[in-house]
């Protein structure tokens, strides 16, 4: 999914649209992944800028150097690599900027961050709130996480764009205790059909601590 400053056809193509980089302990670097940027005009293009950005700053990128000049079906590559810091959920995205335009595109989905086992305490949260989906686009599945401060039960519910609930994934009859625990929505309604592409949100009810989050479908 992109955003741009074009009003036209874009003139350059990226792929692929989001990365995943699966499980990476804190404070370690994972092995670099590739974006392709393409020119598919007819005119040559030029990159004036481009960058990565993500939770603490935990994604990057190279080459970095910026004014490349893109001929028709010429393409240029670009190296990304995560390296969380004491997030548990990084999300990231890409800005890049041409001689006709802009566009922001989501490249990175949810990435978790892992402790080593010698620096894993047990730690009870202080407050009851979401904590993310992964993955972050997803298809079919995703995994909402969440935390819990005190016993409470937990109500979760699954809505489309317009307002209109799709799914209740817990209906606040369960009692959870405090800790972390997550719930998995497979991309279907109530009746069991499968939903369409496209942005969701999830909204949690938790005593009284109340949290949205958002998540987007790709089929």
């Amino acid at each position: 999914m992109a955003r741009t400053g074009f009003e036209n056809t874009l003139p350059f193509s990226v792929e692929p649209k989001y990365l995943y980089f699966g499980n990476i302990e804190i404070n370690q670097i994972s092995a670099p992944q590739s974006v392709r940027l393409k020119n598919i005009d007819t005119e040559k293009l030029e990159i004036l800028y481009f960058g990565v950005w993500g939770d603490e700053s935990a994604f990057f990128h190279y080459p970095t150097e910026t004014n490349v000049i893109l001929e028709p079906n010429e393409y240029f590559d670009l190296n990304v690599s995560f390296a969380p810091r004491d997030e548990v959920l990084n999300e990231g995205f890409m800005w890049i900027e041409t001689d006709r335009g802009w566009i922001v595109s989501y490249l990175f989905g949810t990435a978790i961050s892992i402790v080593s086992e010698d620096d894993a305490v047990d730690v009870i949260p202080n407050v009851s709130t979401l904590l993310g989906n992964f993955p972050n686009p997803f298809n079919p599945e995703t995994t909402i996480q969440f935390s819990i401060g005190n016993v409470e039960n937990v109500e979760i519910n699954v809505y489309n764009v317009r307002g209109q609930r799709v799914r209740t994934l817990l209906d606040g009859s369960k009692e959870f205790e405090a800790g972390y625990h997550d719930v998995i929505w497979n991309g279907r309604d109530d009746r069991g059909q499968s939903v369409g592409s496209g942005v969701y949100f999830y909204r949690m009810v938790a005593g009284e601590n109340t949290a949205v989050g958002r998540m987007l479908l790709l089929k």
